[in-house]
C-alpha cells in the first residue's frame, strides 16, 4: 500500500506551525515602545486599574525558562510602587506640614500681621475711637447713659513743648500743693478750642493741654494720653439735649496710662446746661486735681445724675488737694463702679448741697460704698474734708452709706461722721470750713498760676 501521502501532509502542516510561531516571535520583538519609555517595565509608572491579573496570564504562556523572572516583576507590580512626590522647588528645602496657631498673646485674630510694640517716638496718635461708650451717671442709677462721639474730633496743632504754667502766685495762696505735675518727656502741647472738644492721645506719649484764654463754653474729653497735664483754664457746659456724657461733663478722662494732673480749673454752672464736673474711666492712670473750683453742678433724678467728681470707670489712684465745689444732686461719688479703684486721698475740700428750684432728689454728697446694699469700698483717706448739708438735712444723713441706712457700714458720729465698717481713715467733718473755702472765687481760672508743690 503507498502510504506516501500521509507522511506528507504531516510535514506541510509542521513546516506551516513553525513559520507562524517564527514570525509571531518577530513581530513581538520589534513591537515599538511609547517615546520616553523603558519599554513594558515603564507602565507601573502609571496607575494600574486591574492590569495585574491579566500580565499574570501572559506569564503562563511563556516558556518556563522565563516565568521565575516573569513572576518576580508581577509580584513588585502587585506590591505597588510609591507614588512618586513631586520634587521640591530649587532652593526651597521642603518643611513640615502647616498648622494653624493660635494668635500671640496681645495679638488681633482678625488682623493677618500682628507688628507687635511700636516705636513711641514714632507712633502717630490714633483716630477717635467711634464705639458707643455707655456712662453711668450715678450709683443709684443702674443703667448708664450711652455716651456718643462727636461727629469731628478736635484737630490740635501741633507746637513746641512748653513747660507746665509758673509755680507761683499771689492769687493762689502761699501754701504749696501736696502734689507736683508728672516728668514729662518731650511733651506735646495741644491748643483746645472754646468749645466742645474730644482730643484723642497716643497712649504712649506725653502732653500739655492748653485750655482757651476765653471761657470754654462745650465739655473737654481727654481721651487717652501717657502723662498729661493741664493747668488753668475756666470750662462751662450749655444747655444741650444730648444724652452723650462727654458733652456733658466739664472735663472727662479716659484711658489715660500715667498721671492725668488737673490744677487751677474753673468749672461752674455759667452755660445754663446740666453738667458733671469731672468724671474718669482710666483704671490704669494716677488722676491728681488739684486747686479746682467746681461750683454750680446741677442735675436730677430723672435727668442727668451730676456728680462734681466720679471715676465711675476706675482709676488706679485718685488724689484731691484743695477742691471747692457745690451741687443741687450729688458731689464725690467714689464707689467702685465699672472698674476697679486703687487708692483715694482727699485733702482740703469743701463741699456744698444746695436746694433750688431745680433740685430733684439726691442730696448725697460724698458717696462710698458700692451700690445702695453694700459695703465694699476703696481704700481712702479724709483730711480737712467738710460738708455743708442742704437745709434740713443732717451731716448723717448727706453721706452714704448714710447714719440711717441700716447697713453694718453706716456712718457714725454727728458734726464729724466716720465709717468704720469700711478701709476709709479719717472722717468728714459738718461744714463750711472756719476759714472759708479752700478754693475761693477769683484765685483759680483763666491766668492761674500755682503756688508750688510739696513733693517733686
Amino acid at each position: 500500500m503507498n502510504r506516501q501521502p500521509h507522511s506528507v501532509i504531516p510535514a506541510a502542516f509542521s513546516a506551516v506551525l513553525i513559520a507562524a510561531l517564527l514570525l509571531a516571535a518577530v513581530s513581538a520583538t520589534a513591537a515599538p515602545t511609547a517615546p520616553g519609555s523603558n519599554g513594558p517595565q515603564a507602565r507601573d509608572q502609571k496607575p494600574h486599574r486591574g492590569g495585574h491579573g491579566s500580565r499574570g496570564k501572559r506569564c503562563h504562556s511563556r516558556p518556563a525558562s522565563l516565568r521565575k523572572d516573569c513572576q518576580g516583576r508581577r509580584g513588585h507590580a502587585a506590591a505597588g510602587k510609591p507614588k512618586r512626590d513631586k520634587p521640591p522647588a530649587v532652593g526651597v528645602e521642603p518643611g513640615p506640614p502647616a498648622i494653624d496657631l493660635p494668635p500671640p498673646v496681645g495679638a488681633d485674630p482678625s488682623s493677618p500681621n500682628d507688628p507687635g510694640p511700636t516705636d513711641p517716638a514714632a507712633e502717630p496718635e490714633p483716630p477717635a475711637d467711634p464705639a458707643v461708650e455707655l456712662e453711668p451717671e450715678a450709683p443709684i442709677d443702674p443703667e448708664p447713659a450711652p455716651e456718643l462721639p462727636p461727629e469731628s474730633p478736635e484737630a490740635a496743632p501741633e507746637e513746641e513743648p512748653e513747660p507746665p504754667a509758673p509755680i507761683q502766685s499771689a492769687t493762689a495762696g502761699s501754701s504749696p500743693l501736696r502734689w507736683a505735675p508728672p516728668v514729662l518727656v518731650e511733651p506735646k502741647t495741644i491748643k483746645l478750642g472754646t468749645g466742645y472738644t474730644h482730643t484723642v492721645l497716643a497712649t504712649n506719649r506725653d502732653y500739655i493741654l492748653k485750655l482757651p484764654a476765653t471761657k470754654k463754653v462745650g465739655g473737654t474729653w481727654i481721651d487717652g494720653g501717657r502723662n498729661v497735664v493741664v493747668i488753668g483754664g475756666h470750662v462751662t457746659i450749655p444747655a444741650v439735649t444730648t444724652r452723650s456724657g462727654s458733652e456733658r461733663t466739664a472735663i472727662s478722662i479716659k484711658g489715660a496710662t500715667g498721671t492725668v494732673h488737673v490744677e487751677g480749673v474753673q468749672i461752674d454752672g455759667s452755660g445754663g446746661g446740666q453738667f458733671d464736673g469731672i468724671t474718669i474711666n482710666a483704671p490704669q492712670a494716677v488722676v491728681q486735681l488739684q486747686n479746682l473750683r467746681v461750683v454750680g453742678v446741677r442735675g436730677g433724678l430723672n435727668s442727668l445724675h451730676a456728680d462734681v467728681v466720679q471715676p465711675w470707670g476706675g482709676v488706679r489712684a485718685l488724689r484731691i488737694d484743695r477742691l471747692t465745689a457745690s451741687t443741687n444732686y450729688q458731689g464725690l461719688t467714689l464707689q467702685p463702679d465699672l472698674g476697679p479703684i486703687g487708692s483715694v486721698e482727699l485733702d482740703h475740700v469743701d463741699l456744698t448741697s444746695v436746694l433750688d428750684a431745680t433740685t430733684e432728689k439726691g442730696g448725697h454728697v460724698m458717696w462710698m460704698a458700692k451700690g445702695t446694699k453694700s459695703c465694699i469700698a476703696a481704700s481712702t483717706s479724709l483730711s480737712n474734708v467738710f460738708v455743708k448739708p442742704r437745709p434740713g438735712r443732717s451731716l448723717g444723713t448727706s453721706v452714704w452709706p448714710s447714719a440711717t441706712s441700716g447697713l453694718p457700714c453706716a456712718a457714725t458720729g454727728t458734726s464729724v461722721v466716720g465709717w468704720p465698717g469700711l478701709p476709709v481713715r479719717g472722717g468728714v467733718n459738718l461744714g463750711p470750713p472756719p476759714g472759708g473755702e479752700f478754693v475761693p472765687a477769683g484765685s483759680v481760672g483763666i491766668g492761674y498760676g500755682s503756688p508750688g508743690y510739696l513733693t517733686s
